[in-house]
């Protein structure tokens, strides 16, 4: 991991430490030079990928994951009897622990969830409803990500979705994976789909013969994906633009460093870009870390993965006090924040930017990963400053109401009519003249 030492140190490293994907990667480029036969950027290929299925819909869709996927697919929805046949291919034990996290997540979505309002006496309200077809994309790779299925689908069904959508790529036409399709079951998924990658997200946001066009596309992926939901904004809803995961440790010189290593392995080995951070006031503690971090890398199968991450773009903060560890917090607005000092409580009101705050050793990220109850899907690189976690917020429109009384318009007209002179905008005032006209002087 970086050493650095105080803040300024970070400001100057943070100007020359990109974060997120490179998509001017060399191994990028080289890998669309074999795939397509000639360089482009990812922006480039994601255009033209865009036009391509906007053009010739499924035709294009199929050569697309035959090319990027090696999956040579008749039909890319799932059928129903599959889906509930995957409920018999794996144990009880799972399905329970699916459905503790999906009920833990609705508990929480539905305790935020907004409701529709009027102030009679003003005339003026708001009615909330939800988006009315969602696709959550579930990425593929090793391992199934069914949390992600959980912590994106359960929120939009509470919002009110009434057709939701996951859909999870197969590589070199294996089966659909079981447990994607059970966690789409126990979240109340209207329906799945088997493909990925960039041309799964162009293909839900212009619709083909057999894709539904849907109104928001939701969920994490990789630097494809993410440019696709670039260049289909507009067309359809996003909820964000995701990077490689990150984590914040915070820590005082009475922290367990095993466990302070054990949460940056944690996110290390999700991605060879993840980004660990520990934060620490003690020199101490900042060195058992680290000699926690050798021993415990041994213990873990994506250990290369992690390793790579760790001393590549992991970062090892040493700061005077708590206090300019919070000011550190606010400057990398870090997607996972967690508190291992003494009373965090104390520290909540100076903190501003974070995708999730865990406060003390009990609340483990990785406790949020799956369980705890807010949506895992986080806002990263930097974005924290100004965007929030995934919620049954993202899945709703929230639409003004102005009802106003005779009582209201003989007050405000006036009001009206001098601020619509004040911008040269005679129409608008003589609409609200001729009202005056027509309904309080009749």
């Amino acid at each position: 991991m970086k050493k650095i030492l105080g803040i300024n140190e970070l400001k100057s490293v943070l100007e020359n430490t990109p974060r997120g994907s490179d998509s001017s990667n060399e191994m990028i480029q080289d890998g669309i030079l074999k795939l397509f036969g000639k360089k482009m950027t990812v922006s480039e290929l994601c255009l033209e990928i865009l036009g391509d299925i906007e053009k010739n819909g499924d035709s294009s869709l199929r050569k697309l994951c035959e090319k990027l996927d090696g999956s040579t697919l008749e039909y890319f929805e799932v059928s129903e009897v599959k889906i509930n046949e995957s409920l018999k291919k794996i144990s009880p034990e799972i399905i329970k622990s699916m459905e503790v996290a999906a009920d833990r997540i609705r508990d929480f979505q539905l305790n935020i969830l907004p409701s529709s309002w009027f102030d009679k006496n003003k005339g003026l309200g708001e009615i909330v409803r939800p988006i009315e077809k969602v696709l959550a994309y579930i990425p593929g790779g090793s391992a199934p990500l069914v949390s992600t299925v959980l912590m994106t689908a359960v929120p939009a069904k509470i919002a009110g979705v009434k057709d939701l959508i996951v859909t999870s790529p197969v590589k070199d036409n294996m089966e659909e994976n079981p447990y994607i399709l059970a966690a789409a079951k126990v979240s109340g998924v209207d329906k799945v789909f088997n493909i990925g990658g960039a041309q799964a997200i162009a293909a839900f946001a212009v619709g083909t013969e057999s894709i539904p066009k849907v109104d928001l596309i939701c969920g994490p992926g990789n630097i494809f994906v993410t440019e696709m939901k670039k260049k289909v904004y507009g067309r359809v809803g996003i909820d964000g633009l995701f990077g490689p995961t990150e984590t914040m440790i915070i820590a005082d010189e009475k922290a367990n460093p095993e466990l302070c290593a054990a949460d940056l392995i944690a996110q290390a080995e999700h991605d060879q870009l993840a980004f660990p951070i520990l934060v620490t006031n003690s020199v101490e503690l900042s060195k058992n870390v680290e000699e926690s971090l050798i021993e415990q890398l041994t213990e873990i199968k994506r250990n290369n993965i992690a390793s790579k991450s760790l001393q590549n773009r992991g970062m090892n903060i040493l700061v005077s006090d708590i206090d300019e560890a919070i000011e550190v917090a606010n400057l990398i607005a870090p997607e996972h924040l967690s508190l291992l000092v003494e009373e965090p409580e104390a520290y909540i009101d100076n903190l501003n930017n974070s995708g999730g705050l865990f406060l003390g050793e009990i609340s483990g990220e990785v406790i949020g990963d799956y369980i705890a109850g807010p949506s895992h899907v986080m806002p990263t690189e930097g974005s924290a400053k100004f965007a929030s976690s995934l919620s049954v917020r993202q899945f709703l429109k929230f639409i003004p109401l102005v009802n106003i009384r005779e009582d209201d318009l003989s007050e405000l007209s006036d009001d009206v009519i001098n601020l619509a002179k004040l911008e040269d905008l005679d129409g608008h005032a003589e609409a609200i003249k001729l009202r005056k006209k027509i309904i309080l002087e009749e």
